[in-house]
């Protein structure tokens, strides 16, 4: 994977996604496309400050829970 610019990034694949835990970046796009590839991935990701997206996309968590997506909402 290569950032190319700050609005495009490469990746040569087959990847194999794996865990993490990441600060959620402030831009909403990115955010979602984190949290996408952190449902591709094995094992258990974090996700945090997670506010950028539930204001830009309401109920996104639950929509996701309804067609499959293993998420928890928590609050530390």
């Amino acid at each position: 994977m290569r950032l190319l610019d700050p609005h495009r990034v490469l990746v040569d694949g087959p990847t194999r996604w794996s865990s993490a835990e990441v600060v959620c970046p402030p831009a909403l796009r990115p955010a979602v496309c984190i949290l996408l590839a952190m449902l591709a991935a094995k094992g258990t990701s974090v996700l945090r400050n997670v506010d950028i997206i539930a204001r830009g996309y309401e109920h996104l968590y639950e929509r996701l829970v309804e067609i499959g997506a293993a998420i928890e909402v928590f609050h530390d």
